[in-house]
């Protein structure tokens, strides 16, 4: 049985180290943004074509 004062305990597994290469994450989260803001801008402008508030499209029908 053992006690609270077990001089064993904790036991050392002596695991190896491993260093794990440092994550690049920043990397992803900027590509990400590259690839996704023409996909937006694209889609805004396509939307904004569209619905349109009445104000620009009198505008629009004024200069043609």
């Amino acid at each position: 049985m053992i006690t609270r004062n077990d001089p064993s305990l904790p036991l050392d597994l002596r695991l190896p180290e491993t260093t794990a290469p440092p994550k690049r994450s920043w990397f992803r989260k900027q590509y990400l943004l590259v690839l996704l803001l023409p996909v937006v801008m694209f889609s805004g402008g396509v939307i904004g074509m569209y619905f349109q508030p009445p104000a620009l499209r009198q505008f629009y029908a004024l200069t043609g």
